[in-house]
């Protein structure tokens, strides 16, 4: 969780999804959350789901019965969205969303130079 937060990819939007296993609500939203990351796929935002019962530092949402969506973005938090409350997530990613999209060309690059090592 840590990491995400202070992500070195500070172009990037982040989006958490807190939840803890009890909550039905949590399962409700999982296929809303699976569409936007195939939607949203090559643009310059990552999805993560953390389970509050395993992190310290998200004690707080170990209580409620609802999950929570942490946006950040540059290493700051700036959003909170309480529940399954689709068009308040969907107009947050749109509000802080990156310009442009993931520069695949480099990401290709990484991907045959390993493949070269492997190979030799």
């Amino acid at each position: 969780y840590r990491g995400v937060c202070d992500d070195a990819e500070k172009d990037f939007l982040h989006i958490i999804e807190v939840y803890v296993t009890w909550c039905g609500s949590s399962l409700a939203i999982t296929s809303t959350f699976s569409r936007l990351i195939a939607e949203l796929q090559g643009r310059k935002i990552k999805f993560f789901n953390v389970n509050a019962d395993d992190i310290d530092d998200l004690k707080k949402y170990r209580s409620t019965s609802k999950p929570h969506f942490l946006v950040y973005k540059n290493g700051e938090q700036l959003e909170v969205i309480e529940g399954v409350n689709v068009p308040a997530l969907q107009k947050s990613i749109t509000d802080h969303m990156p310009e442009g999209l993931v520069d695949t060309e480099e990401t290709d690059a990484a991907e045959n130079a390993e493949d070269d090592e492997y190979e030799q």
